[in-house]
């Protein structure tokens, strides 16, 4: 901080210290010295469960102070002092602080249903979304008052056509959301600077016209979970924080889709809407905010997490997204029932595998219902397979089998084994059933529609899940004894010389109809 901040500073703090030294929210400790420390900072918590967040002073735009909560009063001071510190809010020349959209008061006459209410009448009143996604983004913005307290911060994509309302949507949630900033652009440093001084919500919009589209998913990425930070030139940033950003698609990256919670925006259908820039719109917001600071405030060091319920129904990254937007409103058990029923119904629009990835696994599915009886499969014609599909969807890129044995060990299909027709991949019932599995919870974003056949035992396992799902021995595991099935011979199993020459023979009999029965099972679809 320059001197001139500093000097200010101090005078504002010494035209305070009476009110201060009245608060409940100051320390007690000697009065000011030379020897004291003045320390500028936006929030700070106390052992004995005090907590300070920086406001605007809605009587002096421009000027910042503290709301300080101490047990269940909150007053509003200049600063804080400790015994030989004394901690003041921001200055007005702090980095980005004018560009942030503060409360101006906490006002804690508000109950959470009540909160929520008011965010969801705003919403309408504003946006045209679909019905369930007006609860979702009254959560997010709840959720982002309490963002150090989360798992992961939340994430929102809007995603729609030109003038379908992103930009709209945007504002509105700036006028809502904790500590907000609104930018059309942002560099790495920049980016840095602000989430590790204020941890605010950021809003992007118009990424599509961003000139270094790679490095701002990078950015996004490196915020979503907590405790972790960048380093950059000697110095150490935090970047967490919760996000929105305004997509026009949703990027080719599996992994930064997986933590977005994705509302498709909707054309306008002529019903009339009010204006961000409405002054009734900004009044309601304003009372909204300062509702969410003392929520906030009172919310802040009760660590109780939420109740685990069907959360493990969700996949891993939706289960994050999940209870990051339940632990601020975990008190209304109904909202969160219809909030897990919504962030469920969203899976699909988020989870996703690469191009490469969907179609081994839409390889080995097939063939695992085409081929039911085979104990296994050729590495070369399930590479032939995959390329087909990557072909059928137009991707330029084709794999070899070395690429495709890579793709299957991330599946956890490591069973495989050098024959005289080349390696080859070996699945019994665990396997089998972990494809089905995979096959069920990516489905989105493959191509065929999933054969689901009543004679496969994995398909009605799905349909009627059962506690387990006993493993055959369709094939030996590596340094394991095969097992003997009703299927083997009484005689054992044959050795490792004439299972090459059965499955090189098999290899060139089935060569031509693994071919001809996709196509006839695609044109059956």
């Amino acid at each position: 901080m320059g001197s001139n901040g500093a000097a200010r500073s101090r005078v504002r703090l010494r035209r305070g210290l009476r009110s201060l030294n009245s608060s409940p929210a100051a320390v007690p400790g000697p009065n000011p010295t030379e020897r004291t420390i003045f320390r500028e900072v936006d929030f700070i918590r106390f052992e004995d469960g005090t907590v300070a967040e920086l406001i605007e002073d809605g009587k002096n735009p421009g000027h910042y102070m503290f709301a300080a909560l101490q047990g269940d009063q909150i007053r509003y001071v200049q600063g804080v002092r400790t015994q030989d510190e004394i901690f003041v809010p921001l200055s007005s020349t702090t980095e980005f602080l004018c560009h942030t959209t503060l409360a101006t008061a906490a006002d804690d006459s508000w109950s959470l249903q009540e909160i929520c209410g008011e965010i969801m009448k705003l919403l309408q009143d504003t946006l045209e979304l679909e019905p369930g996604d007006y609860i979702l983004a009254s959560c997010f913005v709840i959720a982002t008052c309490l963002v150090e307290k989360l798992p992961t911060a939340p994430y929102l994509a809007l995603v729609g056509p030109p003038s379908s309302g992103k930009t709209t949507a945007l504002r509105i949630l700036k006028l809502l959301c904790r500590r907000s900033v609104l930018t059309a652009d942002v560099s790495a440093a920049a980016f840095y600077r602000l989430c590790d001084k204020l941890t605010p919500t950021l809003l992007i919009d118009e990424t599509a016209s961003l000139q270094n589209k790679s490095e701002l998913l990078h950015l996004l990425r490196s915020g979503s979970t907590q405790g972790i930070v960048s380093l950059r030139k000697g110095s150490a940033y935090k970047t967490y924080g919760a996000r929105v950003v305004a997509w026009p698609e949703l990027p080719n990256d599996a992994a930064l889709n997986s933590r977005f919670l994705v509302i498709p925006m909707k054309c306008l259908t002529g019903r009339k809407l009010l204006s961000p820039v409405d002054p009734t719109v900004l009044e309601r917001a304003k009372r909204i905010r300062n509702a969410l600071l003392a929520f906030r405030l009172k919310n802040l060091e009760n660590s109780e997490p939420p109740e685990s319920g069907r959360e493990t129904e969700l996949l891993p990254r939706t289960q994050d997204l999940y209870l990051s937007l339940s632990w601020a409103v975990r008190a209304d058990k109904d909202l969160c029932k219809i909030l897990f029923a919504l962030v469920k119904k969203k899976e699909s629009l988020r989870e996703s595998l690469p191009p490469h990835s969907a179609a081994v696994l839409d390889a080995v599915y097939r063939a695992i219902h085409l081929f039911p009886n085979a104990r296994g499969y050729s590495l070369s014609e399930l590479t032939k397979q995959v390329n087909e599909y990557l072909q059928n969807i137009g991707e330029p890129s084709s794999l070899i089998q070395r690429n495709v044995g890579n793709i299957l060990t991330s599946f956890n299909l490591t069973n495989r084994t050098r024959t005289n027709i080349g390696y080859f991949l070996w699945l019994n019932g665990g396997e089998r059933g972990q494809v089905h599995l995979i096959a069920e919870n990516y489905k989105s974003s493959l191509n065929f529609v999933p054969f689901n056949d009543n004679n496969c035992r994995f398909c009605a396992a799905l349909k009627n899940p059962q506690p387990t799902v006993n493993e055959d021995s369709s094939g030996p595991r590596q340094g394991e004894k095969s097992v003997r099935t009703d299927r083997q011979s009484e005689h054992g199993e044959p050795s490792e010389h004439k299972k090459g020459v059965q499955l090189e023979g098999r290899a060139k009999r089935t060569k031509k109809s693994v071919s001809k029965g996709i196509k006839e099972r695609k044109a059956s679809l």
